[in-house]
């Protein structure tokens, strides 16, 4: 998630800040689909200086008077995405008695709500102005007196009341900070709700991401020091039939929300990690960078650029992560368990699609094959670490940027990661990594991984039994 603050004559933004949320707090009691508690306050990370000549706007104390009485004029402002710059649009508006929206108005119009009604058509409420503030002046201070929550029908739009909401900001105000001293990012709870909820940012954490709206329960964010990347974890809310959040998208900034790779969240040993494809962990396979939300890295030694020798590595994650009881986290087989992706096996995949701006799980069907079928180029694939196949099934086809996309399975009362996907070398075929041949690599990359500096990226070396770090 991004907030951009502007600097601005109220016509055009001269410039912007952009910053990343740290945490965020719901007010207990937000309906969905309604405008019932309608309000949250986010805590960025990012220290802000304002210039000498801004004045910071303040919100209004529980015994301010309401402005936005019925009959009073008042102007919001809003945001629109002009052609190369933002471009800030003021919109005027007159305070209304709910009475005028006849029986429907219940739904809408709560004790901590205004309704009003465009009063000019100097330009017309655009989709996404949820959160356009109404500014105002009390005395020397400039307060924020309300924001726009819903448009209601063509005319009619409705406004949290900030003096009815000033206590819960003040409160929320002052538990934010406390969530940096548990180092939790990307945390959003209802205000009397104890225990975390972590939300693409990030991508959440995205980073492991992002505050989204319908999700905000589910799924953790975050964005890294580096920001050049982010991952996000998805919950079992973003898919029907699943219930582990197993699956992370890694995304570039400059990239939007378009996956390039994708990653898988397990449990080893009682900490959370990321397994990815080596290669996801260097650009242009050049240099390596810092994966967002990442604390440190690890690959295994003897990965070969733009093949899938050793294609592996591990990401130790820097935020606490608190799973819900009910949630059961993924583990690695062990170097003993037998491989279930053995010539003629049926197994699916999961990825993640991008589409109209959500994130859509799909499945893909593949059968895996002996490498003998692929002829000569089988040499340069098939490795002791890969796993063919070949696609069974057309209800999807296989993207760019699905590297990482796992293979999940059961062995007794455990659900495993048994491969996941490295290259797609033709129209049809595509090796995996064979995690119970990388099981002893990623239980001793888990093992190095805590002791690593933050933002590092490190091979691990394997002398007989004994394992250690190339610096």
């Amino acid at each position: 998630m991004k907030l951009v603050f502007g600097v601005h004559d109220y016509s055009y933004v001269k410039r912007f800040v952009v910053v990343s949320p740290w945490a965020a707090i719901v007010k207990q009691g937000y309906v969905p689909f309604t405008v019932t508690n309608d309000v949250a306050l986010i805590h960025f990370k990012e220290k802000i200086t304002l210039s000498p000549t801004v004045q910071p706007i303040a919100i209004p104390h529980a015994n301010d008077a309401q402005i936005l009485s019925p009959g009073t004029r008042f102007e919001t402002y809003t945001m629109d995405d002009g052609p190369g710059r933002l471009i800030v649009r003021r919109l005027e508006f007159e305070a209304v008695s709910s009475r005028e929206l006849g029986s429907f108005a219940s739904l809408y119009i709560q004790h901590n709500q205004i309704c009003a009604i465009q009063s000019s058509m100097s330009g017309q409420i655009q989709k996404g102005s949820s959160g356009s503030p109404v500014i105002g002046k009390a005395g020397r201070r400039t307060l924020v007196y309300g924001f726009v929550t819903t448009e209601i029908n063509e005319k009619y739009i409705t406004f949290t009341d900030m003096v009815a909401e000033s206590n819960f900001m003040r409160v929320a105000a002052r538990v934010l900070p406390n969530f940096r001293v548990i180092r939790v990012k990307g945390m959003i709870v209802e205000m009397s709700h104890v225990g975390s909820f972590f939300q693409q940012l990030l991508l959440i954490l995205v980073m492991i991401g992002e505050i989204s709206s319908a999700s905000w329960l589910r799924y953790g964010n975050g964005v890294a020091d580096f920001e050049k990347k982010t991952f996000r974890y998805m919950n079992e809310t973003q898919f029907s039939r699943y219930s582990h959040p197993f699956l992370v998208m890694l995304t570039r900034l400059d990239l939007g929300e378009f996956p390039f790779c994708h990653g898988t969240f397990v449990d080893i040993c009682g900490g959370y990690f990321v397994v990815v494809p080596g290669h996801c962990l260097l650009e242009d396979y050049k240099r390596s960078f810092v994966v967002a939300s990442a604390r440190a890295a690890i690959l295994k030694q003897g990965y070969v650029p733009s093949s899938s020798t050793n294609d592996v590595a591990l990401i130790h994650i820097k935020e606490i992560i608190t799973l819900s009881p009910t949630v059961q986290p993924i583990g690695i087989p062990d170097s003993s368990d037998v491989q279930m992706l053995t010539p003629g096996t049926r197994f699916e995949i999961y990825t993640l699609d991008d589409h109209d701006g959500q994130h859509i799980v799909t499945t893909l069907e593949f059968e895996s094959v002996d490498s003998c079928e692929l002829g000569p180029s089988a040499s340069h694939y098939r490795q002791q670490s890969q796993i063919c196949a070949i696609q069974t099934s057309m209800s999807g086809q296989i993207q760019k940027g699905s590297s990482g996309s796992p293979v999940i399975g059961k062995a007794g009362n455990k659900t495993l990661i048994y491969g996941f996907v490295t290259t797609e070398f033709d129209e049809k075929y595509i090796t995996f990594g064979d995690t119970v041949a990388h099981s002893v690599f990623l239980r001793s990359a888990a093992r190095f991984l805590p002791r690593l500096r933050n933002g590092a990226i490190r091979k691990l070396r394997r002398s007989g039994a004994s394992f250690g770090v190339v610096a």
